[in-house]
């Protein structure tokens, strides 16, 4: 179960720090919050361990399909961590207000975190979420 939690927190991490960009910081964060959303308007929704599986694997995809653009940003802004990116600003609070929704969906999500193809699902978003921080 620690290990559950521990995969959990390296996704949540990601999500709530990890602020996007390619050429253009905002379309990147833009699509950081609108998987963001997706992720817990269907964890929100699920109503079985068939369907948190479901999101939380679409939203890996999501994520993995950012990866570049997220690492490239990392590099240009060295200081998003510490909330230091007032040309992004705007976005950053919309992601900041997406992020405070979290807990509810995660809330949800926990009815099932015992089912193996929920950790399964968990285990593999977690180790890409961790591609984040390389």
């Amino acid at each position: 179960m620690k290990r559950i939690y521990g995969i959990l927190a390296i996704a949540l991490l990601s999500v709530f720090f990890v602020f996007g960009c390619g050429s253009d910081g905002s379309s990147v964060l833009k699509k950081q919050i609108k998987a963001s959303e997706n992720y817990i308007n269907g964890m929100s929704d699920a109503k079985s361990a068939d369907d948190v599986v479901k999101v939380i694997d679409n939203f890996t995809e999501d994520m993995i399909a950012l990866l570049p653009e997220l690492q490239e940003f990392e590099k240009k802004y060295p200081g998003y961590r510490e909330g230091r990116v007032p040309e992004l600003e705007e976005d950053v609070k919309a992601m900041e207000e997406v992020s405070q929704k979290m807990s509810g969906a995660m809330s949800n999500m926990m009815k099932y975190m015992m089912d193996p193809k929920v950790q399964a699902a968990m285990t593999r978003m977690g180790e890409e979420m961790s591609k984040l921080e390389d």
